[in-house]
């Protein structure tokens, strides 16, 4: 059903609700909609509109943008806790005003009325079901716990506070297909985290796999050693297979080398990181010909998300460069702040080359809790534009695939810093970049968003560390890298593409390494304490990061090269040998190994569910 509503005179939203699944109660009045019900807003505010906006917030508490103004008037939303909501549209028009209008919508249980008993949904992915749970205490939080009998498939929920007002619901996602799982939801004593009692099992038999999910497999067997915590491989393909029906899509395999998740609901992007709670960042071909921000949930759903354009007009109010792409790493950030990297770019002339030449930089831009630009850095404005890129590389407009993204200035252009990945330093507060095309991992004042952007050091070839190295391995600094990431507070984790000793040297030494390098930041020493061969070539992508254990795990995307197809991911101990393979019959920008698909990287913070409940204190007397 449709309904017009015109609000405050100016604004017409027009509210079409259309389910998400055909397995759960359907209502014919456009508010009341079950929890898990995708509702299509139609902001409908005239011809001179230019972008739209959603706003939501449960009534009596704060609103929080969830999409930021894009171009389709056309906005849905997927709530998973009941209540009644305040839902503001919002128009931008071509003179640069905006009008607002604000209706209730209520959201129910599943079954549009009070859970006496735990009831399990179908999603629109087979492999993902939603959980929803009668109403409990408060002070007390909920966790949902779900196997087959099976150890490797057993599988906890992230932890939500309890509302004893509202039925509890979550997405189960990390089950294999075609099988049979018994759930459970446990209480806790939210300040304890003491078992009150547990809710009565249900069950839910997953669907089958999608033909174009890519293959995994185990290499190499884990061992007594191997990390048995971290038995989730979360998988971001960037390419399909032409030689059957493989395309790049979300997707996830157990230890043993089972898929046990995939998104197919999403096209044309690249999942970058986990951010906990079931949530996950994405960078998305937009219809605007750029790039827009996603946080997406596990059954498939768009949960907030904004834009270039957007990001570019705030830009543009601030005085500072625009971007012109999205690309690489999106950070979750203390406090709900979100960090992502874009494209700047620059006509040069006589700096990299004779008369005016473009050249492609790299900036970071940090949005609030509310998507609004926060902090930003640009990489012109704080690096030596004279230090060329090592290997002399250059772009095409167009050339995505060789991870040249868009650029509007010139039809060629010098990929001059190429970053790739931010990092977060949890003891100063402070951000590292990986610059590949500079050899360097650079760390900036940030300061939690006190900083003034300067460099405060470069780590790699020709940077302000001296280096330190037991291993007979003749080249101890990475060539190329990606995705550093934190073990400790001294201890950076780098996947080493090898990319300039396998162009200088010859083949001998195309393989990709994984290293850790021990910061003494204080004497500026670089000391390598684990180095391996992992036995492929990667000369592009790539991740890294610690396991629970101690042992580290590495990704290495383009096994065969730059046609590959393939991808393997390896795990390491401190013996500095692999003790556990996966391959993939896909290419792979970037692998995580974690605990469940709930889980966030060790440096990560976890991003709220969108409107979660407030953790409550408890009444009672410390």
């Amino acid at each position: 059903m449709t309904c017009r509503l015109i609000l405050m005179s100016f604004v017409t939203l027009s509210l079409a609700s259309s389910l998400a699944t055909a397995q759960v109660p359907k209502s014919k009045r456009g508010s009341g909609q079950p929890v898990g019900t995708s509702i299509e807003f139609n902001l409908d505010a005239g011809p001179d509109a230019i972008a739209f906006s959603l706003v939501i917030g449960r009534t009596g508490e704060p609103s929080r943008v969830m999409t930021d103004y894009q171009k389709s008037s056309i906005i849905r939303w997927t709530p998973l806790d009941e209540g009644v909501y305040d839902v503001t549209g919002r128009a931008l028009y071509k003179d640069g005003s905006e009008k607002f209008a604000t209706i209730p919508y209520e959201i129910t249980s599943v079954t549009g009325g009070p859970l006496v008993a735990p009831v399990v949904s179908p999603t629109p992915l087979p492999l993902v079901a939603l959980y929803s749970a009668p109403a409990c205490p408060d002070g007390a939080e909920m966790v949902v716990h779900f196997t087959t009998g099976d150890p490797v498939t057993d599988t906890s929920t992230n932890a939500r506070a309890c509302d004893p007002q509202y039925s509890m619901n979550f997405y189960l996602g990390g089950m294999r297909a075609e099988s049979t799982y018994f759930i459970q939801h446990e209480l806790r004593d939210a300040d304890t985290g003491q078992t009150i009692g547990f809710g009565q099992q249900s069950s839910f038999t997953t669907g089958s796999i999608s033909p174009i999910v890519p293959a995994a497999s185990v290499l190499t067997p884990a061992t007594p050693q191997s990390s048995f915590i971290d038995k989730v491989i979360l998988h971001s393909p960037v390419i399909g297979n032409p030689q059957g029906p493989i395309f790049p899509l979300p997707y996830a395999a157990d230890i043993a080398g089972a898929v046990i998740w995939y998104n197919d609901r999403l096209a044309g992007g690249t999942l970058v990181r986990p951010a906990g709670n079931g949530l996950f960042l994405y960078i998305m071909d937009s219809e605007n010909g750029g790039r827009d921000l996603v946080i997406f949930d596990l059954a498939g759903n768009i949960q907030r998300s904004t834009n270039i354009d957007t990001i570019n007009r705030q830009l543009t109010a601030m005085g500072e460069d625009i971007i012109s792409d999205m690309h690489h790493d999106i950070r979750p950030l203390p406090n709900g702040r979100i960090a992502a990297l874009g494209t700047v770019e620059r006509i040069l002339t006589d700096v990299q080359g004779p008369g005016d030449i473009n050249v492609l930089g790299d900036s970071i831009v940090v949005l609030d809790q509310n998507l609004q630009v926060e902090w930003y850095w640009n990489s012109f404005d704080h690096l030596d534009v004279t230090r060329e890129a090592v290997l002399g590389e250059t772009c095409e407009d167009g050339s995505g695939g060789r991870g040249c993204f868009q650029f509007f200035l010139a039809p060629t252009a010098n990929d001059w810093t190429h970053g790739n990945t931010i990092t977060y330093h949890a003891t100063d507060g402070n951000l590292l970049i990986s610059l590949r095309h500079q050899d360097w991992i650079t760390k900036i004042d940030y300061r939690d968003g006190a900083g003034d952007g300067h460099v405060v050091w470069h780590l790699g070839n020709d940077g302000d560390f001296e280096i330190n190295s037991p291993f007979p391995f003749p080249f101890p600094w990475f060539s190329h890298q990606h995705d550093p990431n934190f073990a400790n507070a001294t201890d950076l984790v780098v996947y080493d593409n090898s990319n300039v000793y396998c162009v200088s040297f010859g083949e001998e030494l195309c393989n990709a390494r994984g290293r850790v390098y021990r910061l003494d930041e204080q004497n500026m020493v670089a000391t390598l304490i684990h180095d391996v061969d992992l036995l492929v070539e990667s000369l592009a992508v790539g991740s890294s990061h610690l396991l629970s254990n101690g042992n580290y795990f590495f990704s290495s995307g383009l096994a065969d090269g730059d046609q590959s197809y393939r991808s393997v991911v390896h795990e390491t101990a401190g013996s500095g040998f692999i003790i556990n393979e996966h391959e993939q019959t896909t290419a792979v920008y970037r692998s995580h190994r974690l605990p469940s698909l709930y889980s966030a990287l060790p440096d990560l913070s976890g991003l709220p569910l969108p409107v979660a409940r407030e953790r409550k204190k408890s009444r009672r007397t410390r």
